[in-house]
């Protein structure tokens, strides 16, 4: 079949669903990029960010935890000695809750080793 017998609305016809079918192919390669992309961002919200957040916490306690220490020392009186006690007792149970939460998350290499 030669293209120089068909008539010009033939030809159009014909070049129009080529572009069509082209225009399609590339939207579904568009549209799978973009759900991988978005399967890739949850991966590194649920692996990267969520413990950032939780370390973060952490050290957040932690330098909590020293400066009740260092009042409770400056200040020794019963009651101040009691209350950051108290404080210091909730913070490290919360450190504990966090650092199992974050150490049941996929670590990389690094921090894996950081974590033993």
């Amino acid at each position: 079949m030669n293209l120089n017998n068909l008539k010009i609305g033939t030809r159009l016809t014909a070049l129009l669903v080529v572009l069509l079918a082209l225009l399609l192919a590339i939207g579904m390669l568009g549209i799978r990029a973009i759900a991988s992309a978005d399967t890739a961002l949850q991966t590194i919200q649920a692996d990267r960010i969520v413990p950032l957040a939780q370390v973060s916490s952490i050290e957040k306690l932690m330098l909590e935890n020293q400066l009740l220490s260092a009042r409770a020392v400056l200040n020794s009186s019963p009651e101040n000695v009691s209350m950051a006690l108290q404080s210091v007792t909730a913070n490290i149970e919360t450190i504990n809750k966090l650092w199992s939460d974050y150490s049941a998350t996929k670590l990389t290499v690094e921090e894996e080793k950081l974590v033993k």
